[in-house]
């Protein structure tokens, strides 16, 4: 559907307050719509965003504009948390859309869903993406496993549910719900419990995004301009919350729409599109400034919508391990206590913990926490190498394994020198403290 020539998902992205924009989405069977989304903790990388119906990205500062989709119509670009591909929303008989994921250089182009789907947001550790669809005829955030397949419905209030946005660490989505046409924003935990409302204004709030560390949520709302002069419509501003919706402040004034906002993962600066009266898509810029509302930037791109910034994730791991002599048993025994933090900034993927046991020791027993490590003990009374992966972990996370062995000094002389390492695909900084050693003395 298009309104004076231009199409509504660029009106609900650009210049309409939201009450009005969420009813347009209902009546156009889900066009797309000015996605929010997670801001995963990193370095800051690239902005994807639609320009022209076209995926995008770019630098920081605007430049080295690479186009990476031709064709059909396509928007709702979603980073991975690692950087390293895209989903988004691609219409090929307008206005039904479905998903899609691509890599970052726009090759590996891959269908996601099969049915009305837009505004996909990545789980912070890459497994899942929520988005929004109306495949059972009413609006509502669903999930997908990333690699397709798998799909769970989250939200079935008979309200419109759209715009997720998945919490950095992971356990709560945000979106918003338009009740009696007017749209606030909401939270609900990531298996689809615990649902709250975090907002509750007449003037309409809506597509939120997560700050980098998880505290706090920019959105779009027109309560500066609430109630307005009878026959007259006022534009939305960007507002800062707290994460349970406490707290709001305005970061910027402004007589246009700011909309569409989508954090840095170092923190420091939002990316959103502001529109004025200019008619048809080309007043939607795409702007940047600090969380503070200063040094507002024109990148020099009209016609944009739904930008959301790269993280080029580092994850400072350490390694730890502490021993404990105890007697009793087949000679001297030894628990050997291997353990792992995450410093961050960033989520570490694929994290492997590996303990080569003394010569001599003897394996016995093996306990891990969380429990959901899998790991690859020797035969019990031999020796050798074990192997403990984590997965994913979080900034500020740990894992421990407790390794049992019957020492190689026995009885007498329970003491074995040992060495844990970590390792993850993910880069570290601090490559220096991956791996920790213990002589536990004697017994």
């Amino acid at each position: 559907m298009e309104i004076a020539g231009w199409p509504t998902h660029l009106l609900r992205r650009a210049r309409w307050p939201a009450a009005w924009a969420s009813a347009l989405a209902v009546l156009t069977l889900l066009t797309w719509a000015p996605t929010a989304g997670a801001a995963f903790p990193g370095a800051n990388g690239r902005i994807a965003v639609a320009l022209f119906g076209q995926i995008s990205t770019m630098n920081a500062d605007g430049s080295d504009v690479v186009i990476l989709t031709s064709g059909a119509r396509n928007g709702d670009p979603a980073w991975s948390p690692n950087g390293s591909k895209i989903a988004f929303a691609r219409s090929v008989v307008y206005p039904r859309s479905t998903l899609y994921v691509m890599n970052a250089d726009g090759s590996g182009v891959t269908p996601l869903t099969n049915q009305e789907s837009t505004e996909p947001t990545w789980s912070p550790d890459g497994t899942r993406i929520a988005f929004t669809s109306t495949r059972d005829r009413n609006t509502d955030i669903w999930v997908v496993s990333a690699g397709g397949g798998e799909l769970r419905r989250l939200t079935t209030n008979a309200a419109p549910d759209f715009g997720p946005a998945w919490s950095p660490d992971g356990t709560t989505i945000a979106f918003a719900r338009d009740r009696n046409r007017n749209t606030d924003i909401y939270a609900i935990r990531a298996d689809g419990t615990g649902e709250t409302r975090l907002t509750d204004h007449p003037a309409g709030d809506s597509y939120p995004a997560w700050s980098p560390d998880g505290r706090r949520l920019v959105f779009s709302s027109a309560r500066g301009y609430f109630p307005p002069p009878p026959g007259m419509f006022f534009p939305e501003d960007l507002y800062v919350a707290n994460a349970d919706g406490s707290g709001v402040a305005l970061v910027r004034a402004n007589l246009s729409n700011d909309v569409a906002p989508s954090w840095s993962p170092d923190g420091r600066t939002i990316v959103f599109i502001n529109s004025d009266d200019a008619p048809g898509p080309h007043g939607a810029r795409l702007m940047s400034m600090n969380v503070d509302g200063s040094a507002v930037t024109n990148l020099g791109h009209e016609a944009a919508s739904a930008p959301d910034w790269q993280t080029i994730p580092s994850a400072d791991l350490a390694a730890s391990i502490v021993a404990r002599a105890h007697s009793g048993g087949p000679g001297g025994l030894l628990t050997y206590t291997v353990g792992a933090t995450n410093a961050g900034p960033s989520g570490a993927e694929n994290v492997v913990i590996t303990d080569s046991l003394p010569a001599g020791a003897k394996f016995l027993s093996l306990r891990t926490r969380p429990d959901h490590m899998v790991c690859a003990p020797p035969r019990r009374g031999h020796g050798g190498t074990i192997s403990c992966r984590a997965g994913f972990m979080y900034p500020h996370g740990s894992v421990a394994a407790e390794i049992t062995v019957v020492s190689p000094g026995g009885p007498h002389r329970p003491s074995a020198t040992n060495t844990a390492v970590v390792t993850s695909s993910t880069p570290d900084p601090q490559p220096a403290n991956n791996s920790a050693t213990v002589d536990p003395g004697p017994g």
